[in-house]
């Protein structure tokens, strides 16, 4: 072989190395962003985000708190997860009893009220025993959606201060 077709042979070679390597590099990279995405989510929830601007002693004391009560209501979860399978199943049934899915639907509701009213119940008493400004900071949880997202597609603004008013009802 030539020199020319070498060299040629050699150049289209590291090219195409170097496309390898940075496609490789790319897919490390978007898998790594893409395991801490998932590892995070858990630091996405209302309550997540409030505690991370919490003392540590105070989110500790939450921490211990909240586990303490979703410990404790967790059999109502259960219970309700049980029901809504029993539907389920009723519902994929060939024959369909009507009367028996809406009962285990209804029991179902119930169960998660209870455990709702539980997990509820113990984020206030929790927040009742804390001095105002914790509190303040506290009671954006109870509208269950992101507190920096306002109206849930906010681009990470934190709400503004709470001044007691209720919220506007939601536009029709």
């Amino acid at each position: 072989m030539s020199d020319r077709v070498l060299k040629t042979a050699l150049i289209i070679s590291l090219l195409v190395n170097a496309f390898l390597a940075a496609a490789v590099v790319g897919g490390a990279i978007y898998l790594v962003n893409a395991m801490a995405e998932r590892a995070n989510l858990h630091q996405r929830t209302p309550l997540a985000l409030v505690a991370r601007d919490l003392d540590p002693s105070t989110r500790d004391a939450l921490h211990k708190s909240m586990r303490e009560v979703a410990l404790s209501a967790a059999a109502d979860f259960h219970e309700a997860h049980a029901a809504r399978k029993d539907a389920v199943d009723q519902l994929s049934a060939q024959a369909v009893d009507k009367v028996a899915v809406e009962a285990d639907l209804a029991k179902a509701r119930a169960a998660e009220e209870r455990g709702r009213s539980k997990v509820e119940a113990g984020f206030v008493a929790f927040a009742a025993s804390q001095p105002q400004p914790v509190r303040a900071k506290l009671a954006v949880v109870l509208f269950g959606r992101n507190p920096m997202r306002p109206n849930g597609r906010g681009r990470g603004e934190p709400p503004p201060p709470h001044d007691g008013a209720l919220p506007p009802p939601p536009a029709q």
